[in-house]
C-alpha cells in the first residue's frame, strides 16, 4: 500500500529480497549475539558477573541472556524463516563452539563467579543449538533449557554471594573443607550442581 508499518502481521506478509533479508538477518544476529552471548561475542559476561554484585548477576543470568535468544527466534527465525535456514548452519557451527570452548575455559577457572559465568556462556550455545535444528523439538528443547538454566543459574549465582559473604574468597583453591563449616549450604550446592548437569 505505499505506507510503512511496524506491525508483526504486515511485516510478515511484505516481500522483501532476499539479500536484504540476510543483511538484516546478520544486523540481528550481531545485536542478539551480543546479548546471547555468541562466541567472539561474549567476552563482555565473564567480567560483567565477576563484577557485579550477586543480586545483579541473578537478574542478568537469569533472564537478560534469554531476551537474546528470544530476539533471535523472534526476528530471525519467525520473521525471516527462510533466510535463517540458510544461516542456521553456520550458527549451529558457533553454537558448538559456544558449547566446547567456554566449558574448557570454564574448567580453567579459579573464581566460582567466573566458573559458572563461562558456564552460562556454554549453556546458551546449547540453546541456540536448539533453534538452528530448526524443528519444533528443537524449539522446545531451546524454550525449556531456557527456563531451567534461568533457575539454575539464578540459585549457582546464589551460592556464590553466600559463600563470598562468610569466607570473603571467591578462590576455589581457598575454598577446600566448606562442606565442614557449612554442612546446609553445601547440600543445597550438591543439589544445584546436580541440576545444572542435568542429574
Amino acid at each position: 500500500t505505499g505506507t510503512l508499518s511496524a506491525t508483526f502481521a504486515n511485516i510478515l506478509t511484505t516481500g522483501i529480497p532476499q539479500s536484504i533479508q540476510i543483511f538484516i538477518a546478520i544486523c540481528f544476529l550481531l545485536g542478539f549475539g551480543v546479548k546471547l552471548p555468541i562466541i567472539p561475542l561474549h567476552t563482555w559476561l565473564p567480567d560483567a558477573h565477576t563484577n557485579a554484585p550477586t543480586p545483579v548477576s541473578m537478574v542478568l543470568a537469569g533472564i537478560l541472556l534469554k531476551t537474546g535468544a528470544y530476539g533471535i527466534y523472534r526476528f530471525n527465525y519467525q520473521m525471516m524463516f527462510e533466510t535463517f535456514g540458510k544461516i542456521a548452519p553456520f550458527l549451529a557451527v558457533l553454537a558448538l563452539i559456544n558449547i566446547i570452548y567456554t566449558a574448557f575455559v570454564a574448567y580453567s577457572q579459579k573464581d566460582i563467579k567466573r566458573i559458572v559465568a563461562y558456564s552460562s556462556i556454554s549453556n546458551m550455545g546449547l540453546v541456540l543449538l536448539g533453534l538452528c535444528a530448526f524443528n519444533q523439538m528443537g524449539l522446545s528443547a531451546s524454550v525449556f533449557h531456557m527456563v531451567a538454566h534461568a533457575l539454575v543459574t539464578c540459585g549457582l549465582f546464589m551460592i556464590c554471594g553466600i559463600v563470598y559473604l562468610r569466607c570473603k574468597t571467591r578462590d576455589i583453591d581457598s575454598l577446600g573443607g566448606i562442606a565442614v563449616n557449612m554442612p546446609r549450604l553445601f547440600g543445597f550446592a550438591t543439589l544445584i550442581v546436580l541440576a545444572s548437569i542435568g542429574v
